[in-house]
């Protein structure tokens, strides 16, 4: 299921047991992604429709818990997403999701964690 709305197309999606895919173009961004209930979050986040012929990066945690996507990497300390790469990249926000989701997965209300970016 591919759209551009976590509580109509996302849900939708994931309630029917599909793989979904936010396009980050429509009305929901990065932060609206990472902050998603549970229920609401995407397989995949793509920038645009054009993304869908490209191969999504992988994600791997690494024995530290660091959550690796590209460059760039993510971990949850004390309710603090902490992300190791640049603000404008999908990686970066790949990565943090995935760090995120997995410290809180059960989330059932939708929750901006604190971001901290460092270089």
């Amino acid at each position: 299921m591919v759209g551009d709305r976590l509580d109509t197309d996302i849900l939708g999606g994931n309630r029917a047991g599909m793989s979904t895919a936010l396009i980050l173009t429509g009305v929901d961004g990065v932060e609206n992604a990472l902050s998603a209930s549970a229920s609401q979050r995407p397989t995949y986040l793509l920038e645009n429709l054009g993304q869908l012929y490209i191969p999504h990066p992988e994600i791997v945690v690494d024995g530290d818990g660091r959550h690796c996507c590209g460059g760039s990497t993510a971990r949850v300390g004390d309710g603090v997403v902490i992300i190791e790469g640049d603000r404008q990249s999908m990686d970066s926000w790949r990565a943090a999701c995935a760090a995120w989701w997995d410290a809180t997965p059960e989330q059932e209300t939708a929750v901006l964690p604190e971001l901290q970016f460092v270089s």
